[in-house]
């Protein structure tokens, strides 16, 4: 990948993070504002494709941290990374299937393998409110995402507490490894050209 390419690829993710991060931000000004259980729901919503959508755009930029030889990584670090998972099909020909991989374990491994691949050492904070928080989160994702009756739907002021630590708590586990990215990790070592930020 060529340095060109390097920039269109950093330019790529880097629009999908602050769209992402848009719809958080415009979701929760809304949840603030309305404080009905429409705007609660979307703020969900939106919360956890911004957590899916930066996991998937944190692994794609290890795997090309990878094949830029930054640091090598293991066949089955690459193929989490890529989520997927050989097997084999009836005639015994390996095929790939997708991975299906824990949303927690996700996070976890995605944040971790970047930072690996920048030659950083990166732990998540795990010991605190904000991951339990983060794990409770996760399972009211899922209610709203396949409710099974009306009650499924709303979200309560409880659950709006946990949602804001959660999202707190994944907010600054993030800006805390990217400053670091910016600062010390492999890509500003060898001058990768980031792109600026949008006004």
């Amino acid at each position: 990948m060529n340095p060109a390419e390097q920039l269109e690829f950093w330019r790529e993710k880097q629009a999908l993070i602050q769209n992402l991060l848009a719809d958080v931000t415009k979701c929760l000004d809304l949840v603030n504002a309305e404080r009905t259980q429409f705007a609660r729901r979307n703020f969900v919503r939106a919360l956890f494709a911004a957590v899916e959508g930066i996991t998937w755009a944190l692994k794609q930029t290890a795997l090309m941290h990878h094949a830029l030889g930054y640091v090598p990584l293991s066949p089955g670090e690459q193929a989490m990374l890529a989520e997927v998972s050989p097997d084999i099909d009836d005639k015994g020909q390996v095929t790939e299937r997708q991975a299906h991989i824990a949303l927690k374990h996700n996070v976890r491994f995605a944040l971790q393998t970047f930072a690996k691949t920048e030659g950083l050492t990166f732990i998540l904070s795990v010991s605190d409110d904000g991951w339990e928080s983060f794990q409770k989160s996760i399972r009211i994702r899922d209610r709203l995402m396949h409710p099974k009756n009306a009650n499924d739907l709303t979200v309560s002021d409880e659950e709006t507490g946990i949602l804001d630590r959660a999202s707190g708590w994944w907010a600054t586990q993030l800006g805390d490894l990217l400053k670091r990215v910016m600062s010390e990790g492999i890509s500003k070592q060898r001058g990768a050209q980031f792109p600026r930020p949008a006004t």
